[in-house]
């Protein structure tokens, strides 16, 4: 018996050190960096001002960010298919912001596809019309509006449609 005290003794100094020693912490990561995105959003809603007076685009109309999420990878992996992230901002009073996610290491680029909408439209002294508002003129026809974002920008983007 006095043989098997120092042993189990040992034993369960050894079993406690075991179990209490490891404590495994759980991952964090930080926050991605962030840049701002704001302007105005406005369209003609009367053609027989000369010159062109702009309107404000109704409030709640969508204006969707796009972000390829491979752009935001220090090292992206090859063959590996990375989402598009999708941001949105409403519209309040002709105006739009939002912050988003970006990268230290090199610019992001965003592509920004305003939301369409149906407003009356002035055409003539005495005619009017409802118009499908569908394709902004900013930067042009069938150019997507894109701008490259770096962590801690501004970007002041105003928006037209046709």
């Amino acid at each position: 018996m006095k043989k098997l005290f120092p042993v189990l003794l040992v034993m369960f100094f050894g079993a406690a050190a075991l179990f209490t020693a490891c404590t495994e912490e759980p991952a964090t990561t930080e926050p991605l960096p962030t840049a701002w995105v704001k302007g105005t959003v406005e369209y003609n809603a009367d053609l027989t001002n000369s010159p062109i007076i702009m309107s404000k685009v109704p409030n709640g109309t969508k204006i969707f960010f796009r972000i390829d999420a491979a752009d935001l990878v220090l090292n992206p992996l090859p063959n590996y298919s990375y989402q598009t992230i999708q941001k949105e901002a409403i519209v309040n009073d002709g105006r739009y912001a939002i912050e988003l996610e970006c990268a230290t290491h090199q610019a992001v680029v965003v592509t920004i596809v305003p939301d369409e909408f149906v407003q009356t439209r002035k055409m003539n002294a005495s005619y009017t019309d409802t118009e499908y508002y569908y394709k902004p003129v900013t930067p042009g026809w069938g150019t997507p509006i894109t701008v490259a974002i770096q962590n801690g920008e501004t970007h002041n983007l105003d928006i037209t449609y046709n």
